[in-house]
């Protein structure tokens, strides 16, 4: 199985979920790790998008391609399993909860879930959880440069002009 995201090139290949751990996400709490991939790197590059300042197009990005084992034990979050405040930001208290659970019981390696940046249930996230058994030391990935469209820097200037 291939997924993708798109970061910047010092953490491309950083596997850890070390910045999710910090920050915490839509699908997870702070001190869990977790990998946000995407799968299609389109889909990565919207998801990635948002994080950035729209002022100033970011530089240096890297779009990594994740290379995960074949038999990848996976549990997928329906449309209609989603709470009514699932897309909300900041993150809704409802989804991080239903990350939490996922990972304590850790019953599965990947968490499929909607993506918020296409229609529900037309685009797809994957969360990893890189502690899982099934992914510890078993995730490789290779990144390149990923100069964006320069027609994103003109919507970008002119948003803000």
């Amino acid at each position: 199985m291939l997924l993708y995201r798109v970061a910047p090139e010092s953490y491309a290949l950083d596997l850890s979920g070390e910045g999710a751990r910090l920050a915490g996400g839509r699908w997870n709490p702070k001190l869990f790790p977790v990998l946000y991939t995407s799968e299609h790197p389109s889909l990565a590059l919207t998801e990635t998008l948002p994080s950035f300042s729209l002022e100033l197009l970011p530089v240096g990005l890297c779009l990594v391609t994740i290379i995960l084992p074949a038999e990848l034990s996976v549990r997928e979050i329906t449309v209609a399993e989603l709470p009514c405040d699932w897309n909300r930001f900041p993150h809704a208290a409802s989804t991080v909860a239903m990350g939490r659970e996922w990972l304590t019981h850790g019953d599965s390696a990947a968490l499929k879930v909607p993506s918020t940046m296409g229609p529900p249930g037309k685009c797809w996230n994957f969360v990893l959880n890189p502690l899982h058994p099934e992914l510890r030391g078993k995730m490789t990935a290779t990144s390149e440069r990923w100069e964006l469209d320069s027609r994103l820097e003109q919507l970008c200037r002119q948003q803000h002009a």
